[in-house]
């Protein structure tokens, strides 16, 4: 037994010896760099396995037993690839690996030539500079995400679906701000598929964050556009500015446009059988103001404060003329809000966590005047809306819990209040607790678990409507291959009534359309399933998306319609089931040339409470081509096709013909002038429109033809220098600030 005790002991000591486990930091430009791409591999060149570094640069292998040589390779981009051989005992403690930034010169060996990589419950892309030219901005290089497109006139899609939100290094903001981001600015783009209720406990939403490279030198830098259209009345002017001294980085922007729309419509409604009929002709002018501020102070290495103002302006001037069951009418009408919101962030590094508190002021007014000449003269000005302020405390941490695990710990909290009548009190309070997780069991599954309590109190003049709801969320992939990637996705969201809704005050918005709300009215529920299926395979990526979603007591809008009055209440109808399916390929064809491609099939269902069958239900399509190339190394071009066959919610099924777009941009004068050119919706292909409202009692078609189609031309003119007057001084080693 002794000589058996002797004999095991040094084999299990020696067996030990042999587990090699790899880990190190990873720099670039003397900063630690997260999501380099870190393989390990034999001496005979067949990987072990492939890892990728944290917010810190830190990365960390599985234990790899019985191998004596190895070589690893890291890639980043913008960074000469790094290869290197290391023997076992080399590795024994952790390693630090300076990548060195390419020069014109540099040849790269090319290590991970796809610019996708699966993370968790994300996908990040970065963007490689060769394939644009100089002075694109994020508007246009969207095109090359995989499965995003970005256009004028249909705004930002992401594997066919517009429930997107953008947001720029972690604070949520318009499309406009995409214009103003030159691509050389960008670090890496992030995009969440299936955001939890912490992001937004209403509603299912994709999200891409655009995540800004951190500057180390000052520097200053602008730009001045103004923009012509050629077929429709259309001007634009949007300058911008930014600039950084020391441990202050300030951008500004201002978007201006004014612009012509000219609609036909005719409207055929049924209601009890009676009919009604109008024909009208609208004409348009729009104007849009979008100004914008961003403020950044690095308080040391490890923190800094960030403020974000924005002030948006819309004014729609319409002349309406027509008739009403051939009875003439003329409507002369004013639609004006605008929107100001301030965002408040500082951010705290602490060892291996962050803290991260959030406040953002939020107000909104908007103003209706109409005045219709019929029989008699009608005039009314209604004005309307909302106020809030809303604090989050986050706290993200890492505990040492499996290969990698990160924690998100926070506290929300919104206070609105509504405006609509003078007298009236309107208000909602939101609390919300929630913890997310982000856990990576072995080299294959990665598991992320997450819990949101929302609590909210509704105020209709006294009167408390209470809900509470746990939201929770889960996602499970699994890593079959080298890069491929399977996931399965349950997220829980809701859909509160608000004040307005649980009014029952009658309110007129003109002398056809009155609101009441519903003091019963519950709120509704909203489970989805999404199974995926991610491959990025050489320099190409594939995807494969089917869900299937559940909305309970759906919050519907009846009509009724009285004398030619439409009634507008809300109620809990019944429950709507949507399923889909997507398939999406981004294929490279050479250097700077991709072409995005998808196709999908949808069905939706609206099951009626009681006794009354589906209806405002059937089945959709929907398919994109994008094709992005730059030509003779001179010329950035886009050209899009986007179709939706029809598109169903809870109270209308719509109609619309392919949406199409080209784009071409090129530079002049030693690139100080970029000119660009666009043509939005081709030969007025998307121009035509159905809207069909289906209820019990009350059925509405509504045939549009929109004249937007333009050819639009841009001339940007560009400035800055770039200087170093603190080289010695430190700087904040991370990124701006990221989704937490």
């Amino acid at each position: 037994m002794k000589h058996t005790l002797f004999f095991i002991i040094p084999l299990i000591f020696c067996s030990s010896l042999n587990a090699q486990t790899i880990k190190g930091k990873v720099y670039f430009d003397n900063n630690t760099v997260e999501y380099a791409s870190i393989r390990v591999f034999n001496k005979s060149d067949s990987l072990l396995g492939s890892y990728l570094s944290d917010r810190v640069g830190y990365f960390q292998s599985k234990k790899f037993v019985d191998i004596e040589d190895f070589k690893i390779h890291v890639s980043h981009v913008g960074a000469v690839a790094y290869q290197k051989q290391f023997k076992s005992i080399d590795l024994l403690k952790p390693i630090v690996i300076h990548l060195e930034k390419k020069t014109i010169d540099t040849v790269e060996i090319s290590i991970n030539k796809n610019n996708s990589i699966l993370d968790l419950n994300k996908r990040i892309f970065r963007f490689n500079q060769d394939d644009f030219i100089k002075n694109t901005t994020a508007d246009i290089a969207m095109n090359k995400g995989p499965g995003v497109i970005f256009a004028d006139g249909i705004g930002l899609k992401l594997d066919g679906s517009q429930l997107v939100k953008l947001y720029v290094d972690g604070i949520e903001t318009s499309n406009i701000q995409l214009k103003s981001i030159d691509i050389s600015d960008i670090d890496r783009i992030e995009i969440i598929n299936n955001s939890t209720a912490r992001f937004n406990a209403e509603g299912n939403f994709a999200i891409i964050n655009v995540i800004t490279k951190p500057r180390k030198h000052s520097f200053y830098k602008g730009r001045v556009g103004f923009t012509k259209g050629l077929l429709l009345k259309r001007t634009g002017i949007d300058p911008s500015f930014s600039f950084k001294r020391e441990k202050w980085l300030i951008k500004t922007e201002l978007n201006y446009y004014n612009y012509d729309q000219e609609t036909n419509i005719d409207i055929f409604r049924n209601t009890l059988n009676v009919p009604y009929r109008q024909n009208n002709y609208r004409e348009t002018e729009i104007k849009q103001l979008n100004a914008d501020i961003n403020i950044k102070y690095d308080v040391d290495t490890t923190s800094f404060i960030f403020l974000k103002s924005n002030y948006y302006l819309y004014k729609l001037l319409g002349e309406t003329t027509g008739n009403i069951n051939d009875v003439q009418f003329a409507n002369h009408s004013i639609d004006k809000y605008w929107i100001f919101s301030t965002d408040l962030v500082y951010d705290k590094k602490m060892n291996n966590a962050i803290l991260s508190l959030k406040a953002k002021y939020n107000l909104y007014r908007k103003n209706d005047f109409y005045k219709i000449e019929n029989n008699q003269l009608l005039s009314n000005s209604i004005n309307s809306g909302l106020s809030d302020i809303s604090i989050e405390a986050n706290y993200n941490h890492k505990p040492n819990f499996f290969i990698k695990t990160q924690h998100d710990f926070g506290l929300k909290y919104v206070n609105r209040e509504y405006l609509i009548v003078d007298s009236d009190n309107y208000k909602q309070r939101n609390y919300g607790l929630y913890s997310d997780w982000n856990i990576r069991l072995n080299e294959k599954i990665d598991i992320s678990p997450s819990l949101f309590l929302d609590i909210s109190n509704n105020d209709v003049n006294n009167k408390i409507n209470t809900y509470v709801s746990f939201l929770p969320s889960f996602n499970i992939s699994y890593k079959p291959g080298k890069t491929n990637r399977v996931s399965f996705a349950y997220t829980r969201k809701i859909n509160r009534p608000n004040p307005m809704d649980l009014n029952e005050n009658i309110i007129v918005i003109d002398p056809t359309t009155v609101l009441r709300g519903n003091v019963n009215l519950k709120q509704s529920s909203l489970n989805t399933l999404n199974l995926s299926y991610s491959s990025p395979y050489k320099k190409n990526y594939f995807s494969t998306n089917i869900y299937y979603s559940f909305n309970r007591n759906a919050v519907f809008q009846n009509i009724e319609n009285i004398q030619d009055i439409l009634i507008y209440t809300k109620d809990n109808i019944g429950d709507v089931q949507r399923v889909g399916i997507m398939v999406g390929h981004d294929m490279f064809i050479r250097k700077g040339m991709n072409l995005y491609t998808s196709i999908g099939a949808n069905y939706s269902s609206l099951d009626k409470n009681g006794n009354n069958p589906t209806f405002n239900s059937g089945y959709g399509f929907i398919g994109t081509v994008n094709f992005s190339a730059k030509v003779f190394k001179k010329i950035t071009t886009n050209l899009l096709f986007d179709y939706n066959s029809r598109r169903y919610d809870l109270y209308s099924m719509t109609k619309e013909r392919p949406f199409t777009s080209l784009l071409m941009s090129t530079n002049i004068l030693k690139d100080k002038i970029n000119v660009r050119c666009s043509y939005v919706d081709l030969f007025k292909v998307n121009a035509k429109r159905e809207i069909h409202l289906m209820t019990p009692n009350f059925t509405q078609s509504t045939y549009q033809n929109r004249n937007f189609s333009n050819l639009n031309l841009s001339v940007i003119y560009m400035f800055g220098k770039k200087f170093s007057d603190s080289a010695n001084a430190k700087t904040t080693k991370y990124d701006d600030i990221e989704l937490r």
